[in-house]
């Protein structure tokens, strides 16, 4: 009796931890997780999933993009924000660093959130994410890095850097911009027109100012890879934007419209908006990024 007793208290034990294992699994899949590293090149290259409250087996991505210049931001910044706004309509939100002119110029960072895609992509069940409807949305510098991604479609490395999780793409569904410069010619021509220089002199100096800086600039140049831009795209702006001119906006519209045909591309302007990202997340913006999204 007393081995028998024994025998069972040991398939008990067993049938508990089996469980409680399959249980922690599965609460797991859908758990905000923090610093998830979707390379391993660099400490920087982590990430922060956060999920919405009713998450469900496979649920839509929006990859936020920090602004910064390229030489400072986190993913931290605009978190709270950016996140509790997307987690609220069913998104997942996923915050990422990318490497910074500190440690690794252009196109570093471009590979950066190239990488990351297919990562996500190669564990999407692991993630509980949805790989056919992963967004990207950036703010400044984001989004001008963001729309390098989506415009450089069919090529997964710019660098020379080993490409990683090459069983999938970097295509993405979808991608938002919100201040950002695009054209870097125009953006540099009319530096004299504002007050950032520091700005300027950072973002230069992440695509590798030289003597040859403008000869570089020619050949890497957004208006070089519009051509190849072929997922849907929503541009917001501020009137008031004393860092980037909403004319970058309006400007990266029209040249998208030229060079590309059958294409959804569309804008909004704010008249208050200035270049924090907090001015655009009030309702009226809200309501109109997350109608994009659902549409899209």
């Amino acid at each position: 009796m007393k081995k028998a007793t024994i025998v069972l208290t040991i398939i008990l034990m067993f049938v508990g931890v089996s469980v409680y294992a399959v249980g922690t699994e599965n609460n797991n899949q859908t758990t905000n997780k923090i610093d998830i590293s979707y390379n391993d090149l660099s400490t920087t290259q982590k990430m922060d999933i956060l999920y919405p409250d009713n998450p469900t087996k496979s649920n839509p991505v929006v990859i936020f993009l920090h602004g910064g210049s390229y030489v400072r931001g986190d993913k931290t910044t605009y978190q709270d924000n950016v996140c509790s706004l997307l987690n609220s309509n069913g998104y997942i939100c996923i915050m990422m660093n990318y490497r910074l002119t500190g440690e690794m110029k252009f196109p570093g960072a471009v590979d950066d959130v190239k990488t990351a895609i297919r990562y996500l992509k190669v564990y999407s069940e692991s993630f509980a994410i949805n790989k056919d409807k992963i967004f990207i949305m950036g703010h400044s510098a984001g989004a001008n890095l963001g729309s390098m991604v989506v415009s450089t479609s069919g090529t997964e490395a710019l660098g020379n850097e080993e490409i990683r999780y090459n069983e999938v793409n970097s295509n993405v569904a979808g991608f938002i911009g919100i201040a950002g410069f695009y054209d870097l010619n125009g953006f540099f021509a009319n530096s004299n027109k504002r007050s950032n220089e520091n700005s300027i002199t950072r973002i230069k100096g992440y695509y590798g100012e030289s003597a040859n800086l403008k000869n570089r600039l020619i050949k890497e140049n957004n208006s070089n890879y519009i051509k190849n831009l072929r997922v849907p795209t929503f541009l917001i702006h501020g009137c008031q934007d004393k860092i980037v001119d909403y004319q970058e906006t309006i400007n990266y519209y029209n040249e998208v419209k030229v060079k590309t045909s059958n294409y959804d591309i569309s804008y909004e302007l704010f008249q208050n908006g200035t270049h924090g990202l907090k001015d655009y997340t009030i309702p009226i913006q809200n309501n109109t990024l997350i109608e994009w999204l659902n549409n899209h």
